[in-house]
């Protein structure tokens, strides 16, 4: 039993430091990303202003590719969203059903209990496993959330950063 707990102790620590590893890397891309972004602004409102001066200027592809990259950006996305919607609800389930054979053992283990003591050793029993599986819970819906967050800025990050660098060459 005590194995038992220490093992699941150190899935809930490596658990944890996976999602904070997660965590940081968004970060990080997040800030490349509002680093690139900010770049390509600067340059196509630079681009946009000179249309006024020479309007022959607005007929530059990079206007058009503006608008594509967009709607391309919005897709992947979304995509992202959509695909990690499932995961999301499969943790429900299994906080939902881990909850459900929690109630069943306790409600067995009271029902057998022939004394105070054996009831109050079930009742302590199952608010301790009611506490690991909300802990498991939080740590599964973070990891959850981090992969919402990377899967939706892997694209708007490998876009901008990407347009950064061929605006820069321009």
């Amino acid at each position: 039993m005590a194995r038992r707990k220490i093992s699941r102790s150190l899935r809930q620590a490596a658990k944890s430091l996976r999602v904070a590893s997660a965590a940081t890397k968004s970060a990080l891309k997040a800030g490349e990303l509002g680093g690139a972004a900010g770049q390509v602004v600067d340059k196509r409102i630079k681009m946009l202003r000179d249309t006024v001066s020479a309007p022959l200027s607005a007929l530059n592809p990079e206007f058009l590719q503006m608008g594509v990259e967009k709607g391309l950006a919005a897709a992947s996305v979304g995509s992202s969203m959509l695909s990690n919607f499932a995961a999301f609800q499969r943790a429900y389930l299994n906080f939902s059903l881990a909850n459900l054979r929690l109630a069943q053992t306790m409600t067995g283990a009271l029902m057998r209990a022939r004394s105070p003591l054996a009831v109050a050793v079930a009742i302590g029993e199952t608010v301790q496993a009611a506490a690991v599986n909300s802990v498991d819970t939080i740590l599964s819906a973070a990891q959850l959330g981090q992969t919402a967050v990377g899967g939706a800025l892997k694209p708007l990050h490998r876009a901008a950063t990407a347009n950064a660098q061929r605006l820069s060459r321009q």
